[in-house]
């Protein structure tokens, strides 16, 4: 077995909840009337998803086995689901702060992993 897709099994889901979690952490330490750290917050949550994407493609390249590339990319779009879930509520509570943007670029992301997965089933 590919120890990538091992890893992935730990290490990706808890790179995922450990970003969810900073980010949680970081909006609840804002002032609500401000609207420029709430844009940051959600930049950085994007950053994070784009690195773990970069990791899943690292490991889906070295993967043979194409169902293992499939779970690979399905991972990765119910993560992008659960990042885009996370900046649709701060869009809701604070719709000047810019996290829409973050969105639609999740949702992006999200399509390509989509379409990756599909490709590889």
């Amino acid at each position: 077995m590919n120890s990538c897709l091992q890893v992935q099994d730990k290490y990706l889901i808890e790179l995922g909840d450990s970003a969810v979690a900073e980010y949680e952490q970081r909006i609840a330490n804002i002032p609500p009337d401000l609207s420029s750290p709430f844009n940051v917050a959600a930049m950085r949550l994007q950053d994070e998803l784009v690195c773990l994407y970069k990791l899943v493609a690292l490991c889906a390249r070295s993967e043979q086995n194409l169902d293992k590339v499939a779970s690979l990319w399905e991972f990765m779009e119910g993560t992008c689901d659960r990042f885009a879930q996370e900046l649709s509520k701060l869009h809701l509570e604070h719709p000047v702060c810019g996290a829409d943007l973050y969105y639609n670029q999740i949702l992006d992301l999200r399509n390509k992993c989509h379409r990756l997965r599909e490709m590889h089933l």
